[in-house]
Formats: C-alpha cells, structure tokens, sequence
C-alpha cells in the first residue's frame, strides 16, 4: 500500500533528504511540486503528517 501527501517548504535536496531519513527511505519526494509518496499504509497517513508538520513541511491546506 501507497499514499502521497502534498507538503510546503520542500526547496532543495537537503529538504528531500531530511525527509527520506525522517521515513526510513520509505517516502520518495519531488522537490520541484513537494509531492510525497509514501510506501506505508494509509491508516499511518496522520502520523506522517503529523511528523512532516513537525520536521517544517506541513501538509499543503493544513491550518499551520
């Protein structure tokens, strides 16, 4: 199972590698959009959220 999160802040590939190492490699990123997909399973999609809000890559139209 698979899903994708859209996410701000996500500016270069240092960006994309805080995030790969936050998820164990787990997520690839497209810097250029700040299009994530995650090879987990959807019922940990508000964990990751959660975690990316806090690393500063909140989730595209969250409130924050």
């Amino acid at each position: 199972m698979s899903f994708s999160v859209d996410v701000e802040n996500v500016k270069c590939g240092g960006c994309a590698s805080i995030i790969r190492k936050a998820f164990d490699d787990k997520v690839e990123v497209d810097i250029d959009s700040g299009h994530l997909i995650f090879d987990l399973d959807e019922s940990e999609r508000q964990q990751v959220t959660g975690k990316l809000k806090s690393l500063g890559y909140p989730e595209v139209g969250s409130a924050g």
